[in-house]
């Protein structure tokens, strides 16, 4: 148990000299270290179904956290909302995730499979739910963000519903509008899940 408590203990502060640094996250690299175990939403149908917020928004700032008791950081992002699909009219959000400097292999962003932590400039296609324990909101893991480049939906690797990669925004945007607005319980697009 010392031994534990140990590697805890240098973790712990070799995780805080990293985000006390404020290097330039985007100067590491993006590692999925594990994926999170639980009840996920098998298709983006009922990712959007059980969402809060479904939107479109920029990354204006990502702030990372460590608690003693968490072996991971996490970040806290606030987004500039730049169309609303779903939800409330709020011109900002607060997205809290989990992951964020590690000090693995002299420094990585470890996230969940399926859930990348988000960085300030990012455009994304965001599936959110409230959060339970607080204010803000979580993505809807592991199906819940997409990054917007070049107007073009852009699915995170180990997302397991890809079926919107590479459409235009307009296409996407007008493809979940309907999906949002049909009443059916059934799914119109599965997931493939031998990707996460």
């Amino acid at each position: 148990m010392a031994e534990i408590d140990e590697f805890r203990k240098r973790r712990f502060d070799a995780i805080s000299e990293l985000i006390a640094s404020r290097c330039d996250p985007r100067d590491l690299p993006l590692v999925a270290v594990s994926h999170a175990d639980g009840d996920h939403p098998q298709t983006l149908d009922e990712a959007l179904r059980h969402a809060d917020v479904v939107v479109t928004a920029r990354v204006i700032k990502t702030e990372f956290r460590l608690n003693r008791d968490v072996g991971m950081p996490t970040a806290h992002s606030t987004l500039a909302i730049d169309v609303v699909l779903k939800g409330n009219d709020a011109s900002e959000i607060s997205l809290y995730q989990a992951g964020g400097p590690m000090p693995d292999n002299g420094g990585i962003i470890g996230h969940f499979a399926g859930a990348p932590i988000l960085l300030s400039g990012d455009h994304v296609l965001l599936i959110a739910r409230k959060r339970t324990n607080g204010d803000g909101y979580r993505s809807s893991y592991p199906v819940g963000t997409y990054y917007i480049r070049g107007g073009v939906i852009r699915v995170p690797d180990s997302n397991p519903c890809d079926w919107l990669d590479g459409r235009p925004l307009s296409e996407a945007v007008a493809l979940l509008r309907a999906a949002i607005s049909d009443a059916s319980d059934e799914a119109a697009q599965p997931c493939d899940w031998s990707r996460f």
